[in-house]
C-alpha cells in the first residue's frame, strides 16, 4: 500500500482532531444562535484529504469514511465463502484490516470495471 501504518495513523488522528475542534466551534456557535449549527461540513481541505487517503487505500467500500464518522462499535463482518469478524477499534487495527483486504477489494473493482466496459 503507498502509505505507510504510522502516516495513516496519524493522518485518521488529526483528521479526528479536526472534527472535534469543529464539533465545540459549532457548540459554542449554537450558543448565540437560534438554530443547531454542524460547523465543518463543508471544509474542503478536509474532504480532499479524506479523497487522497481513499484512493492510496483503495477504499472501494469507504471504510474510512464510516470508521471517522460513525460512534459505533468498530467490528467489521467480511463474508467470502467464510465470515470474519475484524476487530478495528484502533486505527493500527483499522489499518492492518485495509492492508489485509487489498486483495479481495481490487478482484472488487476490477470485476467493476470489467462489467461497465
Amino acid at each position: 500500500m503507498p502509505i505507510s501504518k504510522d502516516l495513516f495513523i496519524q493522518i485518521l488522528e488529526m483528521m479526528q482532531k479536526q472534527t472535534e475542534i469543529d464539533n465545540e466551534v459549532g457548540r459554542a456557535l449554537e450558543l448565540v444562535c437560534d438554530n443547531a449549527i454542524v460547523y465543518g461540513t463543508e471544509n474542503l481541505y478536509y474532504k480532499a484529504l479524506l479523497k487522497l487517503l481513499k484512493h492510496c487505500c483503495n477504499d472501494f467500500y469507504n471504510y474510512i469514511e464510516w470508521w471517522l464518522y460513525d460512534d459505533v462499535e468498530k467490528k467489521i463482518y467480511w463474508t467470502d465463502k467464510v465470515t470474519v469478524l475484524y476487530d478495528v477499534e484502533s486505527a493500527e487495527d483499522f489499518y492492518n484490516f485495509i492492508v489485509d483486504s487489498q486483495d479481495n477489494w481490487k478482484a472488487v473493482i476490477n470485476k467493476h470495471r470489467t462489467e461497465e466496459v
